[in-house]
């Protein structure tokens, strides 16, 4: 062998063994040290942000508000005039941005000075999105219903539920310039996107919901890359909603039906956020998510409180991605989780419903994520009695109910009626206002 080939074959082997090398190496991952609770007799918090100076400001859903917190203790709330079932929180500068998705519109809450200045940014004016059943529908004509909100230079950047897109709007002219994706399960489509972030290279990723992974875009709207895919093991996304970056590019999305938080770095998964004894932390139905300064803000919707968690890198092991889940009955198991292969039930699950029909199941979705029943199904006032009078459905809850449940009905084993006995995501409206559009 000539010294050349000896040469070459030296160099290919020790680029072989620096490419596996590099394939292998993974930086010490983050773990959580301490964690603190703010619980301010909230009504389905859905997002939280955290400012420089340690204010943190709460959506606070169905209390239609937000609230803030000051690290001394103080805490106050605005937007009770002007928002209605709000999801989404950003901020700019001294401006809190909302996407107040009852109205169809963001508000700008300035808070700077003594009293709080209020902007309306209407968001009629987006451009209709090019449907795929041919002439627009009724539902096409609708207004946004925007769900969260980011700040990125001089552009607002929102998710729209109603219409499956992601738009921008410039900050000084408020008006919306471009909006892209569509229904669908392609790359570049969506089901229902949530919470969105930019990255340090700014691209934008997006949670979607019920594609069950997170889409990342570079700023003309181009997809570029899918994080995580749909399953129900560690490192599959079941149910993504919230989305969070922190300052090394690693990726922080919540679960809100399996109560996780999975870690990826550069599209790989890393592990599920846990403590430093590798045990993972669990939410009841974590939604939100926002990082600043080591410290991650989980809303846990179900239970009414934001985790402040303080977090440091750890020397805990990368846990190994399963292999792919067969995606072909993903539009079933999307809620039909047990006819999944890779379903294992709860070993104290003799007395419950499947999981189809449970509470978790239906509110994973009814949190305003897909459709937003918390006025309904948060206070437990829904069926029979959702079409009553606010005050009259208080009042019914006052004290035992003289109404009785046939006992032909299924029940959870508390012996409450489940959201599937009077409904079901597979009815068709007129107006194309359900899951399958």
């Amino acid at each position: 062998m000539s010294r050349y080939c000896l040469s070459v074959r030296l160099k290919c082997v020790f680029l072989t063994s620096f490419l596996l090398l590099c394939s292998t190496f993974v930086s010490a991952l983050p773990v959580v040290t301490s964690q603190s609770l703010i619980a301010e007799q909230f009504n389905q918090p859905i997002s939280a942000v955290i400012t420089a100076s340690g204010t943190v400001f709460v959506v606070d859903g169905a209390n239609n508000r937000v609230v803030g917190r000051e690290p001394s203790g103080r805490v106050f709330s605005f937007g009770e005039q002007q928002l209605s079932l709000p999801m989404g929180i950003a901020l700019g500068g001294n401006q809190l941005i909302v996407a107040d998705t009852g109205n169809h519109r963001l508000v700008e809450f300035n808070l700077t000075g003594k009293q709080i200045q209020i902007q309306v940014i209407e968001l009629n004016s987006a451009p209709i999105p090019n449907s795929q059943f041919g002439p627009p529908r009724e539902i096409d004509l609708l207004p946004p219903e925007p769900v969260d909100v980011v700040v990125q230079h001089d552009t607002l950047w929102w998710t729209d539920r109603r219409h499956h897109r992601v738009c921008a709007t410039a900050i000084q002219t408020l008006k919306t310039n471009k909006c892209f994706g569509s229904y669908g399960m392609q790359d570049g489509q969506f089901q229902y996107p949530f919470q969105i972030a930019f990255d340090s290279s700014e691209y934008l990723a997006v949670a979607d919901s019920l594609n069950a992974k997170i889409q990342l875009f570079n700023r003309l709207g181009d997809h570029v890359q899918n994080i995580g895919h749909f399953g129900v093991r560690p490192g599959e996304l079941y149910r993504p909603n919230g989305i969070a970056y922190d300052d090394k590019d690693n990726v922080f999305v919540s679960d809100a039906y399996n109560g996780t938080v999975s870690i990826y770095h550069h599209g790989k998964f890393l592990r599920l956020l846990a403590d430093q004894s590798g045990k993972p932390l669990r939410f009841n139905t974590p939604t939100g998510l926002s990082w600043s300064n080591n410290t991650l803000l989980v809303t846990a919707t179900g239970e009414n409180k934001i985790y402040q968690l303080r977090l440091v890198d750890g020397d805990l092991a990368p846990t190994p991605l399963p292999d792919t889940v067969d995606v072909t009955k993903q539009n079933c198991v999307i809620c039909h989780l047990s006819w999944s292969s890779d379903y294992v039930p709860p070993a104290n699950d003799d007395n419950e419903v499947p999981p189809v029909a449970s509470n978790t199941m239906c509110y994973s979705c009814h949190h305003g994520v897909v459709n937003d029943s918390r006025n309904q199904i948060g206070i437990h006032g829904q069926h029979p009695t959702i079409h009553d009078p606010v005050d009259v459905r208080k009042k019914r809850l006052e004290g035992e109910r003289e109404d009785k449940i046939a006992d032909e009905f299924p029940l959870t084993a508390q012996k409450e009626l489940i959201c599937t006995s009077c409904h079901t995501p597979h009815t068709q409206k007129p107006s194309g206002d359900v899951l399958y559009p």
